[in-house]
């Protein structure tokens, strides 16, 4: 199953960004005018596979993803390009000293959301 993912991932990661936009497009839009909702897709499937996918190609993708959400979401090159490879090699770093638990992987989810969003906030 794990050589199967390595080629079905960047054709998933791709439809977790384009969902990503239009689910936080949808989300603002039903919410009162002062709340901005984002989903963060592209990230939470990024942590998930990150358990069946080595290092390096993951590392990979994600630099290539964040170069495209750099240039879709926020006009500057660089906030993605490193912020989303680095949430995901610490998922990595994590999950080898961490057992496999359910709410361990939700406190990993919440806290990698955070890292990313505290880091893209300018």
């Amino acid at each position: 199953m794990k050589k199967y993912i390595f080629y079905f991932l960047p054709f998933l990661l791709f439809l977790a960004f384009l969902l990503d936009a239009q689910l936080s497009t949808l989300l603002t839009n039903l919410a009162p005018k002062a709340v901005s909702i984002t989903s963060h897709l592209l990230l939470i499937v990024g942590i998930f596979a990150s358990l069946y996918v080595t290092v390096t190609p993951m590392m990979v993708l994600y630099v290539i993803l964040g170069f495209v959400y750099d240039i879709y979401y926020f006009n500057i090159i660089g906030l993605s390009t490193a912020l989303l490879p680095l949430t995901v090699y610490l998922v990595y770093y994590v999950y080898q000293s961490l057992a496999f638990k359910r709410v361990t992987n939700y406190i990993l989810l919440l806290v990698m959301v955070f890292t990313f969003e505290f880091g893209t906030f300018y």
